[in-house]
């Protein structure tokens, strides 16, 4: 296939954003078997470790230490709060806060899970040596922290759903203008 001009430079499969995207895919097809026993997403997954590891949090907290929208862990949160994995209660600080903390069922599943986690890290990361591993977590921090500099993230803005991604509007949103 023939490049254009301007882009004899471009490989998709030199990208980084492609590769990242893959390793991401796969370690998600694997470990979504694992989860769909429990009736859980990956979202849901991220949602549980992040209050195992961290405790109770405020939604706009959890959203951004899960990377998922507010609008979105909203929703998701209230389901896991139907099936009592997680506790979803009003803030005594604000009204407008939302707390989430684990129940024991949600920490059961955790406990139960992560062997499963290590397990497929592990396999993922055979062969690497550890000061590779280092060197790949160090830079994967850096990028995000740079991509998030200044408390700016960017998410695809309301309405942007459509067939052709390429069309797909963007918008950068400060940590500031979030709503829970």
């Amino acid at each position: 296939m023939k490049r254009r001009m301007g882009e004899e430079n471009y490989k998709l499969e030199d990208r980084l954003s492609f590769l990242t995207n893959r390793v991401a895919s796969a370690i998600n097809e694997r470990f979504v078997l694992k989860l769909q026993i429990h009736s859980l997403t990956i979202p849901m997954w991220r949602v549980l470790v992040v209050l195992h590891d961290f405790g109770e949090s405020k939604l706009v907290d959890l959203s951004s230490l899960t990377s998922i929208d507010a609008s979105t862990l909203s929703r998701l949160t209230e389901g896991m709060h139907e099936r009592k994995l997680i506790r979803k209660v009003r803030s005594t600080k604000s009204k407008r806060e939302i707390v989430v903390s684990l129940r024991s069922e949600g920490k059961g599943l955790v406990d139960a899970l992560i062997p499963e986690a290590i397990e497929l890290d592990t396999f993922m990361l055979a062969g690497l040596s550890e000061s590779d591993m280092a060197v790949t977590r160090r830079a994967l921090r850096s990028m995000y922290e740079q991509l998030t500099a200044a408390g700016q993230t960017v998410v695809p803005s309301a309405g942007a759903a459509t067939k052709d991604a390429r069309k797909e509007k963007y918008y950068v949103q400060s940590k500031s203008d979030r709503v829970e």
